[in-house]
């Protein structure tokens, strides 16, 4: 899909610079970029989740279905994160 974005030029400039020395197109560059981003915003979301969930149980010795369903989340982010 083609987008069309405004950058600041300074901005163009570092993507252009990092990408050309990691041997990127800058839609890679960019593509990549916004991968990790989202990834990264993913697993600080469920680290939140999970840290909650832990607390839930520590608080109330229980461990409720949405509870088991928040730790399997996690899991499985950890596994996609870990490349397993």
């Amino acid at each position: 899909m083609k987008l069309q974005i405004s950058l600041d030029d300074e901005l163009v400039s570092r993507i252009d610079n990092c990408a050309d020395k990691n041997y990127m197109s800058r839609s890679g560059f960019i593509a990549q970029a916004c991968v990790q981003l989202l990834n990264q915003t993913e697993l600080v979301s469920s680290i939140n989740r999970i840290s909650y969930a832990c607390q839930k149980v520590a608080e109330t010795n229980h461990l409720d279905d949405e509870t088991k369903q928040q730790f399997k989340e996690f899991e499985l982010l950890a596994k996609i994160m870990l490349g397993k």
